[in-house]
């Protein structure tokens, strides 16, 4: 089954992208994911994906930008699903790869300035592209919780990729675990915000929809909560209200007829707000009280409960 981090890099398209969003993807993918072996031939760049479509974008870069065949092979997964991924080898000019996409010096530099070295908007928005479409994981927003992640292995990295989305005032949080560093995002507004940069408006379409859906529903939640709550104390105060006014009523206290009235409305509707009450009251006693004259009595009866109680 797809999932919606997969549906997205499957959504990325860059068939129509300038030279310079091309080469800022080129960039985020070998800064990210690549690694290199040495062997008798020279240096070795590989790159993986389990994601056909990722695969399918940098051969096509290599070959656009560089002029470089690189050869693919599949290669199954050794822990968890054991699934099948693509392994993209590059064996000519990798030393022309290490230093137009600077790979050792991003890792290892700490003067390197990731947001000097993409000269446009373009640059920077394929390296955001590139840098989720190798090593990002967004949760389906139908999960209970919000959640995007770029893994980057390298604390510089990882801060130099905060850094660069800093400029599109998106916050990324840096945290390290088992596997080294990486960057996420907690906030649906935020991740709504990362995926409109990858422009693939059918995932966002399908995030902001759910999106809509829930905070709908959290919100109409939270008003039933209220007037559950609000109905409650309402309940219980009458109740209260109620044992006062027997109490009362059994010491003999004399009461003027303004009280006598509010005590009929309450005993009559014993689980009726106030404002309830003040609706009732004309047609039930043949006299308008408003809500604030009623809750006025009633505290005052509760006054007297206390005296009467003291005494």
């Amino acid at each position: 089954m797809e999932t919606y981090s997969s549906r997205i890099k499957s959504e990325i398209e860059i068939t129509c992208a300038s030279k310079e969003l091309k080469l800022g993807m080129l960039k985020a993918i070998y800064q990210l994911s690549s690694h290199f072996i040495a062997t008798q031939y020279g240096l070795v760049l590989k790159v993986k994906t389990k994601n056909e479509n990722a695969k399918s974008i940098v051969e096509y870069l290599l070959k656009e930008l560089f002029d470089i065949d690189a050869l693919t092979h599949i290669e199954k997964e050794k822990k968890l699903k054991k699934e099948d991924f693509y392994v993209i080898e590059v064996y000519q000019k990798t030393s022309v790869l290490l230093n137009e996409l600077h790979i050792l010096e991003s890792r290892s530099n700490p003067q390197y300035q990731l947001r000097k070295d993409l000269d446009t908007d373009d640059e920077r928005i394929g390296y955001i592209k590139g840098a989720f479409l190798f090593n990002g994981s967004v949760n389906d927003p139908e999960s209970n919780n919000y959640h995007l992640e770029i893994q980057t292995f390298n604390d510089l990295i990882a801060n130099n990729l905060k850094d660069l989305l800093l400029v599109y005032y998106i916050s990324l949080r840096v945290s390290k675990n088992r596997r080294g560093y990486f960057t996420y995002l907690k906030s649906a507004e935020q991740i709504s915000d990362f995926i409109k940069i990858l422009d693939v408006s059918d995932s966002l379409f399908y995030f902001e929809n759910i999106r809509i859906e829930r905070d709908l529903f959290n919100s109409i939640n939270r008003v039933m909560n209220c007037e559950i709550s609000n109905q409650k104390r309402a309940i219980s105060a009458a109740r209260r209200q109620i044992d006062e006014i027997n109490y009362i009523e059994s010491q003999n206290y004399t009461l003027k007829k303004g009280f006598k009235d509010v005590i009929k409305l309450r005993k009559e509707y014993p689980e009726d707000s106030l404002s309830e009450l003040s609706d009732k009251s004309l047609e039930f006693i043949g006299k308008y009280y408003s809500r604030s004259v009623i809750n006025h009595k009633l505290r005052e009866l509760h006054v007297i409960y206390l005296t009467l109680l003291d005494k």
